[in-house]
């Protein structure tokens, strides 16, 4: 048997020669087992005076709680023995016979002729063409080697690359065939959805009007054709009120930041820019505003022009402590002053 003909009855029996062997010689060998288990409880089972074991002259033999005569250990082993020596006897006939049958079976039943595999064809080889591949190149009897005007195979990176492209149009079919699926059930989905919507009867479905017998179609197909003519029209409004928007987010948000700053500080730059005082004046000014912008950025407080806390719930010691840093700066800027040449 060669490889050619096994390969064609493996093909066509979805299995290979071989294993049907092996699974008769493996069933012939489970009932081989299951016949010696059997005669080994029957022997066991029998009366040892029926086997031809009888007990010593002067002896009892045991029996157990039924009054039955049981084995004796030496009886027991003999038994044991016996057992194993047919089982042996069993497995070297099964072995025997069934390698003359595997060999008889392999060469004259499960075979295809070698002059013969050429010309089978299976059910699923229909339809299609071997014209394109190339006999094998003949060869000389006399010589090791092929025949000079043989035809010559295809090279080998040429098959590969073939198969390759094959193997690669499969899995792009194969994936475009999972996205499509998917594309239809998605649809399925949205479908089911919008008969649902288009089949209900409330009044504030709003695809109700689809159903109502107040229009015609020919009115809803106008309808439907003005509503998709506008699409691309509030797409461009859309896309030029988009950067007006955010310009007028940005002002807005400028215009809260300017409002919530301290309108006192705005006061004083004025006047500042509009007279200017002594050099000590300037420098009471600029210490008196950073204290103040300190004392509501780190604190939380709100002042008013007398330097005192206004507006919103806070805690008394907290207010106290505020007042007593107030106070102190002042103190500084006094001593500061003073001590000026």
């Amino acid at each position: 048997m060669n490889a050619a003909s096994t390969s064609l009855l493996t093909e066509h029996l979805r299995w290979t020669p071989l294993s049907l062997i092996d699974d008769i010689i493996n069933t012939v060998n489970a009932l081989l087992y299951q016949s010696v288990s059997a005669v080994e409880t029957f022997l066991l089972s029998s009366p040892p005076g029926l086997l031809g074991f009888t007990p010593p002259p002067g002896t009892i033999p045991d029996t157990d709680g039924d009054g039955n005569v049981i084995y004796s250990e030496k009886e027991e082993e003999e038994i044991n023995k016996g057992i194993h020596q047919l089982e042996t006897l069993l497995e070297n006939g099964v072995d025997k016979r069934f390698d003359a049958f595997e060999l008889y079976v392999l060469r004259n039943i499960l075979v295809v002729p070698q002059d013969l595999v050429g010309w089978v064809r299976l059910a699923h080889h229909k339809n299609l063409d071997f014209t394109s591949i190339a006999p094998p190149a003949p060869t000389d009897p006399n010589s090791s080697g092929p025949i000079s005007n043989a035809p010559a195979l295809p090279p080998a990176h040429e098959a590969q690359s073939r198969l390759r492209t094959l193997r690669q149009t499969l899995l792009a079919s194969h994936a475009l065939n999972q996205t499509l699926q998917s594309e239809v059930s998605s649809n399925e989905r949205t479908l089911t959805q919008l008969r649902a919507l288009a089949s209900s009867s409330d009044s504030k479905n709003p695809f109700s009007f689809i159903n109502s017998s107040s229009m015609s179609t020919k009115e809803l197909k106008d309808t439907a054709s003005f509503a998709i003519s506008q699409i691309g029209l509030i797409r461009s409004l859309i896309a030029q009120l988009k950067p007006k928007y955010v310009e007028l987010q940005r002002q807005r948000q400028k215009e809260q930041e300017e409002a919530s700053g301290d309108k006192m500080d705005v006061d004083e730059e004025i006047e500042g820019k509009e007279k200017k005082g002594t050099p000590e004046e300037e420098r009471k000014k600029y210490i008196e505003k950073m204290t103040r912008r300190h004392m509501e950025s780190s604190r939380g407080l709100r002042l008013n022009a007398n330097g005192e806390v206004v507006g919103g719930d806070f805690e008394e010691n907290a207010a106290k402590k505020g007042l007593g840093e107030v106070e102190e700066l002042e103190g500084l800027v006094e001593g500061l002053d003073k001590g000026d040449p």
